[in-house]
C-alpha cells in the first residue's frame, strides 16, 4: 500500500505568505519518505526576503538540503509554519515531514 497522500490534494494545503519568495518546485522525496514534501524557494528579488510556508498540518521536521535532497541545516519552524529567509536571488530547497 502506498503510504502517500495524492500531491494535488497535499499540495492543496501550502501556502507562501511574502512578497519576494515564490515556490519553485513542489515533490515528494526521491527516498519515498512517508508524509514527507520537498519544497523548492527562490527569492527572485534584490531585496533579502522573509516569509512562512504554511502546511496542512504540524512539522515534525524541517530541513534546509542541497539539491541532492540531503540535509544541510534543521530549518526553523512552529506549529504548521516554516519560517523562511533568503539572500537575495538565493533559492533554498526544504525537506518538510508532516504529522498527518
Amino acid at each position: 500500500m502506498n503510504n502517500r497522500m495524492d500531491l494535488p490534494s497535499f499540495r492543496g494545503g501550502f501556502s507562501l505568505e511574502s512578497r519576494e519568495l515564490n515556490v519553485s518546485l513542489f515533490k515528494f522525496p526521491e527516498d519515498g519518505a512517508p508524509n514527507t514534501v520537498v519544497v523548492r524557494i527562490v527569492n527572485y528579488s534584490e531585496h533579502t526576503g522573509n516569509g512562512q510556508l504554511t502546511c496542512p498540518d504540524t512539522i515534525v521536521s524541517a530541513f534546509e538540503t542541497d539539491l541532492l535532497e540531503q540535509p544541510l541545516r534543521e530549518s526553523k519552524y512552529r506549529d504548521n509554519l516554516l519560517t523562511c529567509v533568503l539572500s537575495p536571488y538565493e533559492i533554498k530547497t526544504y525537506r518538510v515531514t508532516l504529522k498527518v
